[in-house]
């Protein structure tokens, strides 16, 4: 089994949940990639995202035209206006005044909302292709810039059990860039709704404590594995996960016999480490000590005398 799976429910089997086809009018997408249209696309559908403001004191719902029109443009040629219907689609979709954050899901994983079933169904259809494409996009930067645009708003909707999959599905991107944007924001859904997320978001520290500790490369890997771990910590909902491993964590942070960007990366996962577990971290006081003090001496490197 993967070290992502959050769970054996056949209902979970399927990353992306396939809502009816509905139809649609017939509306021709510009799909031609040279530069004058490029140009004119990206400063239409920013230029869109100025309506998102209006629609939110007016009430108005620009949801049909968001799934018709500007999702088309998800798959378009260039990357710029992929990023740019992204980011368009994520600030159309909800109001700027929706604030999900600080609700919590019931047990079932089903979420309240103040949305009549037709705009509920189109905003879950949005979603479910803003998902895919930030799975599958050729391109890191617009998978980075979907995930990246789906802010507080969005918490109760991508916390439900069958938004999961892909999500972590994301933690095996690529781009290391990608995985911390996902690890946030899964550290995020973990505060609205734990049961689902917690036992995954468990397998992905051991994983990256694994990766620590067996990894032979004393860069790119250790380093990637350390940043990650200072987002993990930074979650305030998964610090119950760190106190429990907190021995292997202090054993396994690359301090010392590493490139100077590995060692700060350790000293400022150090910081955050301290920040979680407090007093917990003077048994390992002694042990820590001398590494920060040589960091301190050390001349040669700024970033970790700094750190």
């Amino acid at each position: 089994a993967s070290p992502y799976d959050i769970g054996s429910n056949s209902d979970t089997i399927d990353p992306f949940v396939t809502h009816q086809e509905r139809t649609s009018p017939s509306i021709v997408i510009n799909m031609r990639d040279s530069p004058e249209v490029i140009v004119k696309l990206e400063l239409s559908l920013r230029t869109l995202r100025s309506f998102g403001n209006i629609q939110s004191r007016k009430g108005l719902s620009l949801l049909p035209f968001v799934r018709d029109v500007v999702a088309q443009y998800l798959t378009h040629p260039s990357q710029d206006v992929r990023r740019e219907a992204a980011l368009t689609c994520c600030f159309l979709l909800l109001p700027a005044q929706q604030r999900n954050s600080d609700t919590t899901l019931p047990s079932g994983g089903r979420m309240k909302n103040n949305l009549g079933r037709v705009s509920e169904m189109l905003l879950e259809e949005v979603l479910q292709k803003l998902l895919r494409v930030a799975v599958s996009d050729p391109s890191q930067f617009v998978r980075n810039c979907i995930v990246r645009a789906f802010d507080v708003r969005y918490d109760t909707y991508l916390s439900q059990t069958h938004h999961l999959p892909p999500l972590f599905l994301l933690l095996q991107d690529e781009a290391l860039s990608v995985r911390a944007s996902t690890l946030e924001l899964l550290g995020r859904l973990a505060r609205v709704n734990p049961a689902p997320i917690l036992p995954g978001m468990r397998r992905i520290l051991i994983q990256l404590i694994t990766e620590l500790k067996c990894s032979e490369d004393a860069g790119c890997g250790k380093e990637a594995a350390t940043r990650l771990l200072i987002v993990f910590f930074k979650a305030n909902a998964l610090h119950r996960l760190v106190h429990p491993v907190l021995h292997s964590i202090i054993d396994v942070l690359p301090l010392k016999g590493n490139t100077p960007r590995v060692t700060t990366a350790a000293l400022d996962a150090l910081g955050e480490l301290a920040k979680v577990v407090k007093e917990e971290l003077n048994p390992w006081m002694h042990q820590l000590l001398p590494f920060v003090i040589e960091s301190m001496q050390d001349h040669s490197s700024n970033n970790k005398q700094r750190t």
